[in-house]
Parts: C-alpha cells; sequence; structure tokens
C-alpha cells in the first residue's frame, strides 16, 4: 500500500526564538519574535509491504524545501557579526536579510524505514520482533542560519521485541526495548539558553536506554 501527497504551504508572522544581539554588554538576548513569511512546499510518502504472512516492511518519507520568504530584519549570525567587526554597544547591533534562506529547524530530507516479524510459539502465544531507524539531514539549529548551530545529520536505530499470549478474556504482553541502540550521539537543534557574546547552545539527544513494558487487560 503506498500513500503519497503533495504540499504547498505560506504562513505569515512565523514565529520562533531567536536570540537578539545586545545594546550593551556581551550577552545577547532571548526573545520569541515574528520572523516574517515562511513556505514549505515538498512531498511525503508512506510504503507499507507485506512480504509474506509473517513479514512486513514499511518506508516512510519526505522532502520539505522550506525558506523564509520575508525576513529582512534577521539577526545576523556569529560568522555575520564578526565580518562585520562585531557589535556596537549601543546602536543596536546589525540586522541581516535571511530572504531565501533556509527556514530553521527544518531538515530537507526525512527517511524512517522499518521491518517486522510476527511468529507464534503456541496457540495463544505470539511474539513480535521490529526495528525502526530514523535519519534526518543536515538543518540549522538557530534563525540565524549561523553555520556554528548547523546541526549534522543523523539516524537512530530503535528495537523492539514483544510477547503476547491470553485468552478472549484476557490478554497480556510484555516487550523488551531499546532506544537509540547504537549509542548515535546527536544534537536536537535549537537555542536552549541566550548565550555570551558569538556562542551557540546545543540540546544533547537521549543516548542509549533500555526498558520493559508490560501489559495485562482484565
Amino acid at each position: 500500500m503506498l500513500n503519497a501527497n503533495l504540499f504547498w504551504t505560506k504562513v505569515r508572522d512565523y514565529q520562533a526564538n531567536l536570540l537578539v544581539p545586545p545594546s550593551t554588554g556581551t550577552t545577547f538576548v532571548q526573545v520569541l519574535a515574528n520572523v516574517g513569511g515562511v513556505r514549505t512546499r515538498g512531498v511525503e510518502s508512506e510504503l507499507n509491504f507485506a512480504a509474506g504472512q509473517h513479514l512486513g516492511l514499511r518506508l516512510s518519507a519526505s522532502y520539505n524545501d522550506a525558506t523564509y520568504t520575508d525576513y529582512r530584519n534577521a539577526p545576523c549570525s556569529a560568522e555575520a557579526l564578526l565580518a562585520a567587526g562585531g557589535i556596537n554597544p549601543g546602536q543596536g547591533g546589525y540586522t541581516c536579510d535571511l530572504t531565501g534562506h533556509a527556514l530553521v529547524g527544518a531538515p530537507k530530507w526525512i527517511v524512517n524505514p522499518g521491518i517486522q516479524y510476527g511468529y507464534s510459539l503456541a496457540a495463544s502465544l505470539k511474539a513480535t520482533a521490529q526495528a525502526d531507524y530514523a535519519w534526518r539531514s543536515t538543518f540549522y539549529g538557530s534563525a540565524d542560519d549561523s553555520e556554528f548551530a548547523r546541526v549534522p545529520s543523523y539516524g537512530v536505530l530503535n528495537v523492539r521485541w514483544g510477547l503476547e499470549g491470553g485468552s478472549s478474556h484476557h490478554t497480556w504482553g510484555v516487550a523488551l526495548w531499546s532506544k537509540n541502540v547504537l549509542d548515535k550521539r546527536y544534537v536536537l537543534g535549537g537555542l536552549a539558553t541566550a548565550g555570551a557574546l558569538y556562542n551557540y547552545s546545543e540540546t544533547p539527544g537521549e543516548p542509549r536506554t533500555y526498558g520493559v513494558t508490560a501489559q495485562v487487560t482484565l
């Protein structure tokens, strides 16, 4: 089964957390502000394939061309401020025109493949094994499109093995799972706090985790 769609969206007065250059001192100020116009366009698709009685394959993917259509008074990136000679306290700093540049936090490509295999151990006992991979292409982690805040592409692998049993009146299940089983080191993007002059702060992704989930229906 294949599902796909095209999209084209325009947003006015898009909002984001920005680091604004200070009028005095050397510490940026974080504010929630309108960044002007934004346009996103692309394609989304989802494929599910039953490769036999027990094996299922799935793949979802999207391409998103997200850009600023009106962002003429954007805050400047650290490298742009350095190229302009730094901040002049008391003069409000500098602004940059990011119209036509990539939208913050929007990777162009997202690809999520997955596989699932289910099999019976007894008449009322079923086991299921599955693995899912989530991949993102590179994107900017700050609204000024600084190369210092660019988030590299990354992929995270999650696995799960579950056991289910019971009768028509009572069911139970237990699952062993691991998120980020390969312990990939990555960042989520986005500025966590306002930083000192020319500094950016990123949020790390979750490390490898294990867990057990159990459920009973009475």
